[in-house]
């Protein structure tokens, strides 16, 4: 409900959330990209890597 309210309030309103959106958006991804790629197995995928060796 707030957002169809708050969207009504004035025309700047909605390009900010796209703003927002997008900040948020890029932000999640650098701290994707940046993350070691152990944070993102599974215990199986984890587990298989560890025998295959």
């Amino acid at each position: 409900v707030l957002e169809f309210v708050g969207s009504s309030l004035s025309e700047w309103a909605g390009y900010a959330s796209g703003v927002l959106f997008a900040v948020i958006f890029g932000t999640l991804a650098v701290a994707v990209l940046r993350s070691s790629i152990a944070h993102w197995t599974t215990a199986a995928e984890a587990e298989a890597a560890s025998t295959s060796v």
